[in-house]
């Protein structure tokens, strides 16, 4: 591997995929652009020598082939949440692409939401990618291809959506690891107080206005985070508390009979969470109600 190239995982069922693993691979090489660490996730074991994170079962005495598909996934998830999150943390890889049909799709997609956070690139080419998506993209920002055809051996349609998919996350992973060299990534942007706020189209006015208002007074020394009270933008910001990405949590509960897009309401709710952040280093959400 070229530690000096950005690194791409790329997760698969290799005993059902292989061919389609195979080509995927040689199109991400084809570029020169980044290296290529070859991960296995499939129910049986492959020997193949160009898988660079084999298989559990190779390395393990519990065999994952003979268990039922529920506990398979869930076993071959825990394996590749704690593969993925040593990668992450060890700064080794930039992206992670990933093919599947739906039980390869639900077990890769668990794994990325589980071991890398919001803004590392991720990138699923799924069967399953025309529907209801929500459970494999929950509150991440997870990109889901949808292949078309089955991912199931060689066609010119499948090749090169796979072939698009491989110049995408290509384009992800050089992205990501410059960011990563980037001086601000390491000094500015980390010192700003991280605001969340919550909001529906209607009270658009009022956020507007408490945005305006939070910058007016803190100036260039915060960020506002807004997110889209639909359940999944909820979360989202959730996870970013927890990931670190926002700052700590308190909650500032105002009551006013004034209707929520008054600007001289949505002034006092700005007033009172600078207040807030004056007095505390945490980042303070704000209820209205």
């Amino acid at each position: 591997m070229d530690k000096d190239k950005p690194t791409i995982v790329l997760m698969g069922t290799c005993d059902t995929k292989w061919e389609e693993l195979c080509f995927t691979q040689s199109q991400l090489l084809s570029h020169n652009t980044c290296a290529v660490l070859l991960m296995d996730i499939g129910r049986t074991p492959s020997p193949h020598a160009s898988i660079a994170i084999k298989h559990p079962e190779l390395t393990s005495p519990a065999k994952t082939s003979d268990l039922p598909r529920a506990e398979y996934i869930h076993k071959m998830t825990t394996h590749a949440i704690t593969t993925l999150t040593t990668l992450h943390r060890t700064r080794s890889i930039h992206a992670v692409l990933a093919i599947g049909g739906s039980c390869g799709t639900a077990l890769a997609t668990a794994a990325m939401r589980a071991a890398l956070p919001v803004g590392f690139p991720k990138l699923m080419v799924s069967t399953m990618a025309s529907g209801d998506v929500s459970p494999y993209v929950q509150e991440t920002d997870l990109t889901l291809m949808y292949s078309v055809v089955d991912v199931a051996g060689s066609n010119r349609i499948l090749n090169r959506i796979l072939a698009n998919a491989a110049a995408a996350v290509i384009g992800m992973a050089v992205s990501f690891a410059q960011s990563m060299q980037a001086p601000c990534n390491n000094s500015n942007s980390k010192t700003k107080t991280r605001i969340a706020v919550t909001m529906f189209g209607v009270t658009t006015p009022a956020v507007n206005t408490i945005r305006d208002r939070l910058q007016q007074n803190l100036g260039p020394n915060c960020e506002i985070y807004i997110f889209h009270a639909t359940g999944a933008g909820g979360k989202a910001m959730e996870r970013l508390i927890r990931e670190g990405q926002l700052d700590g949590t308190g909650i500032a509960v105002l009551r006013d009979s004034r209707e929520i897009n008054d600007p001289e309401f949505a002034i006092s709710v700005a007033d009172s969470l600078v207040d807030l952040l004056r007095s505390s280093s945490d980042l303070r959400m704000v209820h209205t109600g």
